[in-house]
Parts: C-alpha cells; sequence; structure tokens
C-alpha cells in the first residue's frame, strides 16, 4: 500500500492530476508541475469512496473537522520525520529518500483563517498557524528556483531565496520567515517543467 501510494504520485500523478481526480475512482494525487507537496481541493471534494481514510478511526477524525471547517483549501502530504518541503526530484527516487516516513502524514490548509490541522494518527489533529513558506507554495508552486545567501558575512545566518519563473515573484526567508518579496520579471505563464534541481528547503 505505501508502495503504490508513491508511486501514484511519482508517475500516476502526470497523468491523472491533469483530470483533477474527477473521476469517482481516481485519487486525487499533487501534480508534479505545481507542487508534490500540497494540492488544491477540488470543488467535488470529499467523495466518500475515495477520499476518506480507509482506517475507520482516521476517518472520523478529519470528518469531525470537515464537519466543524468545511473543506480545506490545500492538502499536504508531509513525506518526512522532519517535515521538510521535498522536491520533485526526491519524489522520483523515493525509495532513497533521506528521513522518509514509512507513509506520509496528511495536513489541511486552511487559508483564509491561516490554520493548518494534522492528522497523525491521533483522536485529535494537531493544529498550529500557517506559516509562510508554506502559505507561498500553496499561492505559487514548489519553488523553481532557491539561493541562499549570507545575510552578514561574519553571523551565521543566511537568507533563503525562492524565485519563480512562472510569476516572475521573488520571496526571501530568514530561519523559514518570509522578509520580504519583489516581482523581479513579467513571469513566463506555461514555464513551470523549468524547476531545476534546488537546494534543500
Amino acid at each position: 500500500m505505501r508502495a503504490i501510494f508513491f508511486l501514484l504520485i511519482i508517475a500516476g500523478s502526470f497523468t491523472l492530476a491533469g483530470c483533477g481526480g474527477k473521476k469517482d475512482n481516481v485519487p486525487l494525487t499533487p501534480d508534479p508541475s505545481f507542487s508534490v507537496n500540497v494540492m488544491p481541493v477540488p470543488p467535488n471534494w470529499p467523495r466518500e469512496r475515495v477520499d476518506w481514510p480507509s482506517n475507520e478511526e482516521h476517518k472520523v477524525v478529519q470528518k469531525g473537522i470537515y464537519e466543524k471547517y468545511d473543506k480545506p483549501d490545500f492538502i499536504r502530504y508531509v513525506y518526512t520525520f522532519d517535515a521538510r518541503f521535498v522536491t520533485s526530484e526526491e519524489m522520483q527516487q523515493w525509495r532513497h529518500m533521506v528521513g522518509k516516513r514509512p507513509e506520509p502524514l496528511v495536513e489541511w490548509v486552511f487559508l483564509d483563517e491561516e490554520k493548518v490541522y494534522r492528522f497523525d494518527g491521533k483522536k485529535e489533529p494537531v493544529d498550529r498557524e500557517l506559516e509562510d513558506k508554506l502559505r507561498v507554495i500553496c499561492m505559487e508552486g514548489d519553488p523553481q528556483k532557491v539561493t541562499n545567501v549570507a545575510v552578514h558575512p561574519e553571523e551565521d545566518m543566511e537568507k533563503e531565496i525562492w524565485f519563480y519563473y512562472t510569476s516572475g515573484n521573488e520571496y526571501h526567508f530568514i530561519e523559514d520567515r518570509k522578509v520580504s518579496e519583489r516581482k523581479v520579471s513579467a513571469g513566463m505563464p506555461g514555464s513551470s517543467l523549468m524547476r531545476g534541481d534546488p537546494k534543500k528547503y
């Protein structure tokens, strides 16, 4: 089951995501041309047979949050124990992914409420405030170019810069918090496949 899940994402998602999971028997999977970490929740979600966990206890927990807050804007998969955002290259080599969980955790992202709910098998989900990097990925997709520059040569602190060819937008982070953003070019719509092999993020 675990192998099937990862294969759906690294292989099947390249074709299934194009239909947005609209068929009743097609599970939602991330679209790698946008993000391997998050996926927008479509209007026809949730589908009873496909979109809820097979584990009955987990299903009850998720349905409880759905009944209370309605459906999320995005669903995120947490693939690793350190909860980092992985790259498409890592997904293609998922068997060798460093720190990979036996099964990914699921998070629901609510943009307007700025809330994230993580379902980790407990009776109650773990909630937290929506962090800056996750918000940007939901809006723009996985970063298409990542650069790290020293903030001050004498200090052990770096600024992480995410650039998106598609929109021309650039985001600056220090210690995972967004400190600035700017538009540096007009953007090139349709250039999502220009993603390189960014540094760890």
